[in-house]
């Protein structure tokens, strides 16, 4: 149980950091497409 709740933990910092690098992107790309 302590390995699932580890395992689950980690992946959703993953996603947010996956997220994070998302938008970061989504914001750089911006001015270059406009």
């Amino acid at each position: 149980a302590i390995s699932r709740r580890l395992a689950r933990s980690l992946d959703g910092e993953l996603t947010l950091k996956r997220q994070r690098e998302g938008q970061a992107c989504f914001v750089l790309t911006l001015p270059a497409a406009g």
